[in-house]
């Protein structure tokens, strides 16, 4: 059976996060209870939304705790890469952000 138009984009959207993290693909995008979320590398645990709307997505504050939950227990670094169209934004906590900036050798005030 042929692969729809939607599932085959979200496939290239996480193959392509992956890429970016230097990670792989999770099977079944994270659905069973071994592997969660989408996306895994060495230091991230990575979740794929996408829209074709050209304007907006919908992140809910349950998918970004789940992540943040998920990512804790498998001592990851928590990441959100929303796609809205063709444009790809990661979406980061303020801790992964600080985090980041630490191992970039930028210290800043407040973090």
């Amino acid at each position: 059976m042929p692969v729809s138009k939607k599932i085959s984009r979200s496939r290239r959207q996480e193959t392509a996060a992956a890429e970016r993290v230097g990670g792989s693909t999770t099977p079944r995008s994270g659905a069973g209870w071994v592997h969660k979320n989408d996306v895994k590398s060495k230091h991230f645990l990575v979740e794929c939304k996408r829209t074709d709307n050209k304007s907006r997505i919908s992140l809910s504050l349950s998918d970004l705790k789940q992540l943040e939950q998920n990512a804790i227990l498998s001592s990851k670094l928590p990441a959100m890469a929303a796609q809205i169209g063709t444009e790809c934004y990661w979406v980061l906590t303020d801790t992964t952000f600080a985090e980041m900036l630490l191992e970039l050798g930028w210290v800043i005030d407040g973090f």
